[in-house]
């Protein structure tokens, strides 16, 4: 692989300066040099697939309480999550066909339940790529017998939320670009997710909405085009919300676009509405950091927010200093994001987590061999507090309790160099302070994905 000159992306004025004027304050379409290492697309397209085809997946419920009739007529996406527990771990699929004439925009948006029942709309591995999933899916909406009769072209939208869940190396992306950031303003109060977007909808189905959600879009495939209005604005005209024909304020608005390679980024008061860039399929991955101290996965649809609050909405961590930062919890952060009882266990995991609900899962445990070996971090270090008789020990957004040992800390303070290392390095630096130490390095190669096997001879 040929080296690739640093993007602005990758400077200290870049960041000063988006920190000052745009965080929380107004929108930027990145347009500097290309991101040094974009996002692939076609290790996107695995992970996609991998998301889609779990022998885990399963349609969800409709909701409670609404006629069998209504729930038909009016449903808009299909839901499929990777457990049953309303809070935990999971992957939400929803899938949109654009259908419906200009003077109807809530009908526009509606999934055709046969193919969703059946996953036909999914990508599959035999799709191969996005534009393959892509052809697939605009030869199922649009068959020959429509074009014979003139009919017009139907778009759709997929989108994937918590694909992070499955695919370390993309949260590994994401954790290393919002490093700048939240080193200059904190990390924000209310959690941070990842949704990718597929598709070649004319305009987001829902039209105009605003999220709790400071947001970073950022194209893997083709361009993005996002248009955005101030809250005073919404206010001001309140006609505009939840609308696909917004004509009459397009002058008001401001028109973001990117290509791969760039993004780009609203503040969390925004209203905004995704529109198409014009160039067919579009795959863009968004980057939300939740700063409202809300739920934003239960919407107010009726009206406009209360006037914007422009303040930060982050609380004080160093992404240099994690273990410094886990020592106290800091006020503002909203605990309810999290089933934890604790908040220092909570505050672990969304330390090392940099603030993801869903992580990456740990790896599967397995008994490892003297001659295995880990790779030391310390840029995303493990990190530990001390809790009478035991250590909190947290890795990448999960925690663990183990005893208070002193060979347990020297190890932690050994992987946390840079450098290789192995099992039995490790062990014998214990010096029989800790007995159970091969259960204690297992734990930690499930939760860091950073031990390997020993090569063979």
């Amino acid at each position: 692989m040929s080296e690739q000159t640093p993007s602005d992306v990758d400077t200290r004025e870049f960041w000063d300066a988006f920190a000052e004027r745009h965080w929380e304050q107004s929108p930027l379409a990145y347009r500097g040099k290309p991101m040094a290492r974009p996002i692939d697309p076609d290790k996107l397209f695995a992970t996609i697939v991998r998301c889609c085809e779990s022998e885990l997946a399963r349609p969800a419920r409709f909701t409670r309480g609404t006629p069998l009739k209504r729930r038909l007529k009016k449903r808009v996406s299909q839901t499929f999550r990777l457990t049953p527990l309303p809070f935990g771990p999971e992957i939400t699929l929803r899938f949109y066909v654009d259908r419906a004439p200009p003077r109807r925009p809530f009908a526009r948006a509606r999934y055709l339940a046969g193919h969703i029942a059946r996953k036909d709309v999914l990508p599959r591995r035999s799709d191969g790529s996005f534009a393959g999933y892509h052809a697939r899916i605009k030869r199922l909406l649009n068959p020959g017998w429509r074009r014979a009769l003139g009919l017009p072209d139907r778009g759709y939208l997929l989108a994937v939320n918590f694909p992070e869940l499955l695919d370390p190396e993309l949260w590994a992306w994401e954790r290393e670009f919002l490093r700048n950031l939240i080193a200059r303003v904190g990390i924000n109060n209310g959690g941070t997710y990842n949704a990718v977007f597929i598709g070649d909808y004319r305009r987001t189905p829902f039209g105009v909405h605003v999220d709790a959600e400071s947001v970073f879009h950022i194209p893997v495939v083709g361009r993005k085009a996002m248009r955005a209005w101030p809250p005073e604005f919404v206010a001001a005209h309140p006609e505009i919300i939840r609308v696909t024909e917004y004509q009459a304020f397009v002058e008001d608005s401001t028109l973001l676009t990117a290509e791969p390679g760039r993004f780009i980024y609203w503040p969390s008061c925004d209203w905004h509405i995704a529109e198409s860039a014009g160039d067919g399929l579009s795959v863009s991955v968004a980057l939300s950091l939740i700063v409202a101290g809300r739920n934003p996965f239960i919407p107010r649809l009726g009206s406009a927010k209360p006037p914007p609050d422009r303040s930060p909405k982050t609380v004080p961590l160093d992404p240099g200093d994690l273990q410094g930062s886990v020592a106290s919890v800091p006020g503002g952060l909203d605990l309810r994001m999290t089933q934890d009882s604790s908040p220092r266990i909570a505050w672990l995991k969304y330390a090392t987590g940099l603030g993801f609900f869903n992580p990456p899962l740990p790896g599967p445990k397995r008994t490892l061999l003297p001659d295995d070996v880990f790779s030391g971090s310390p840029e995303w270090p493990v990190v530990y507090l001390e809790a009478g008789n035991e250590l909190l020990v947290a890795a990448n957004g999960h925690v663990f309790a183990c005893p208070n040992q002193p060979g347990l800390k020297r190890v932690i303070a050994e992987l946390n160099r840079p450098g290789r290392v192995t099992v039995q390095s490790l062990l014998e630096g214990m010096d029989g302070d800790a007995p159970d130490g091969l259960a204690f390095l297992s734990e930690l190669a499930s939760l860091t994905h950073r031990a390997e096997a020993a090569s063979p001879d």
